[in-house]
């Protein structure tokens, strides 16, 4: 065989060879970018709220790990343990119409504490009804009533409000003498917005 086709062969060999390592890579990357930007503020109780995400439709998803991005991919190759599928797997929710999830991590101080509530806010500044909770945040049994944790999944879901570009959210918690405290406002891109 003449080095000429020697070398052919070589770079046909590299090219099949590289190009799944090079997607192999990009997706790895693509697992690691920085999720969109996190809110988050403290309650009157103490405890800490961060917003991590607000999605729209009927499929939602959330990715509170770079890691779980990979998901898709490991589900889709054939022999991969089931434990490592689970391990990645994102939070999700499917609705039968098309709504808002608020997607939350909740650094409780307390199990007793009480459950953030969630109203958006339109441009006059009218709250909406109460966003329904989603009984993620309920307190634990599974905690002693003195210790806190940290709760993470999907808090609260509300109806689309596809004619306004951002959403103002409001949060509030009920204190112990049964008083409603505003703990802060949030704005966030609109992921349902309808031009």
């Amino acid at each position: 065989m003449s080095l000429a086709r020697r070398t052919i062969i070589k770079w046909i060999f590299i090219l099949i060879a590289g190009v799944p390592i090079l997607l192999a890579i990009a997706l790895c990357l693509r697992a690691t970018r920085t999720p969109p930007s996190k809110q988050m503020v403290y309650l009157p109780d103490g405890s800490r709220l961060t917003v991590n995400a607000i999605t729209a439709g009927t499929r939602h998803a959330f990715y509170d790990k770079p890691s779980k991005r990979l998901y898709p991919l490991l589900q889709a190759i054939p022999g991969v343990p089931e434990r490592m599928v689970d391990a990645v797997r994102p939070f999700g929710y499917e609705a039968n119409s098309p709504i808002l999830v608020l997607w939350c991590t909740w650094q409780q101080t307390w199990s007793t504490n009480p459950v953030p509530e969630f109203v958006f806010v339109d441009e006059s500044g009218r709250e909406s009804e109460a966003l329904q909770p989603s009984g993620v945040a309920t307190h634990g049994e599974d905690r002693p009533p003195s210790q806190g944790g940290e709760t993470k999944g999907m808090f609260a879901s509300g109806a689309l409000r596809p004619k306004e570009r951002e959403l103002r959210l409001r949060i509030y918690q009920q204190e112990r003498n049964q008083n409603r405290t505003c703990a802060g406002e949030l704005r966030f891109r609109n992921p349902g917005y309808a031009p």
